[in-house]
């Protein structure tokens, strides 16, 4: 994760062709190191807003940093292993006057374009599983407590991510605000935060 963090633009590019990552390079946004616009699937695995088609190859939701797309090529791996087809996220690009980023980390979370904000995933089968309906947790509680059995499988996938894909997973155990998404964040920092 740190090393996907530190990737400049053109060995960020070059390891998304090397993945064989469906891309275009997106337009230059202040604040994004590397803008790209995902075209196709991750290992199989969808990536998008719930916009349209037609509207996600302008939206600023589907805009995102190359190094987060290498982070989610990773993340799109394991959830393929589980029978996941398909990331519906809320946004990943979002300003700093959008709430894009906290005052602590300038220049980073959305604002960046380095996090995502994934509402539900889709199974082949069609089933959903989407975090404001099927997380069941509780603001304040603890999402991944050493030693205790995932209560179900959105809390599974939220943990099993944490320190890998992720540095940064926030659940709706984390307060009120992020009651129907997970926030995936790639950051330069060497800790992780799960909650």
């Amino acid at each position: 994760m740190l090393a996907y963090a530190a990737l400049d633009r053109d060995a960020c590019e070059a390891e998304l062709k090397k993945r064989s990552i469906p891309f275009l390079r997106a337009e230059d946004v202040a604040g994004v190191r590397a803008p790209i616009r995902l075209t196709g699937p991750l290992r199989g695995v969808a990536n998008h807003s719930p916009l349209p088609v037609a509207q996600r190859a302008k939206s600023r939701a589907d805009l995102m940093d190359c190094r987060l797309a290498v982070a989610l090529d990773d993340f799109a791996a394991t959830l393929a292993s589980r029978g996941i087809v398909e990331i519906v996220h809320l946004s990943a690009y979002r300003s700093s006057k959008e709430g894009g980023c906290t005052a602590k980390y300038p220049g980073e979370q959305h604002c960046a374009a380095l996090a995502v904000d994934v509402a539900s995933f889709t199974r082949k089968d069609g089933t959903k599983l989407v975090v404001d309906r099927d997380f069941h947790g509780k603001v304040g509680a603890l999402t991944c407590a050493t030693g205790a059995p995932p209560p179900n499988e959105l809390w599974d996938i939220a943990c099993a991510a944490a320190g890998k894909q992720f540095q940064v997973i926030l659940t709706p155990n984390w307060n009120a605000e992020h009651h129907n998404h997970f926030h995936l964040e790639l950051t330069v920092h060497d800790w992780v935060l799960a909650r």
